[in-house]
């Protein structure tokens, strides 16, 4: 007798798919945000589906800096994560490092994704790293200037705090 089977879910969140993205060996993912999932595995993990050109499901198990950056992007949104390599964290740690990128003009309707920040050059960091650090620097002179002339210190003053 041949039988009819369903397709039974996992408990942590569902149905997620066969591949899992990993980046060593494939450092750019590009695709849609299908879905994302709270709550999955032993450790209660996020996870992320990108749907690619081809029609391939990958599963993206999260990391912080995958949260940090890719958390508040809608469903539905075409995506570009990069693996950056290793990194040093505080101490011995290290982390794995990526970009992700969220295609312009391709996201939902407005309201549904967050405003993509177009990335900015090495030229763009470098000025802006310049500009803050002059800004700084004349807000400290600004801050010296000012004290020195709210407080002048006289050889009077200088005499009535000598104790003898």
């Amino acid at each position: 007798m041949e039988r009819e089977w369903n397709k039974v879910a996992s408990e942590g969140g569902g149905d997620y798919n066969d591949i899992t993205w990993k980046c060593e060996e494939q450092p750019e993912l590009e695709g849609t945000l299908k879905s994302k999932k709270s709550g999955v595995g032993k450790f209660n993990q996020n996870v992320y589906v990108v749907e690619t050109e081809d029609g391939a499901e990958y599963t993206v198990w999260a990391t912080t800096v995958i949260d940090n950056k890719l958390g508040g992007v809608a469903e539905g949104s075409y995506i570009k994560i990069v693996f950056l390599g290793l990194k040093s964290g505080k101490g011995t740690a290290r982390y794995k490092d990526f970009d992700v990128f969220v295609a312009a003009g391709e996201a939902p309707a407005a309201g549904e994704a967050p405003a993509a920040v177009p990335a900015a050059t090495t030229e763009d960091k470098v000025e802006t790293t310049t500009e803050k650090k002059v800004e700084e620097t004349a807000t400290v002179a600004e801050t010296e200037t000012e004290t020195k002339e709210e407080s002048p210190v006289t050889v009077e003053d200088e005499e009535d705090d000598v104790p003898f």
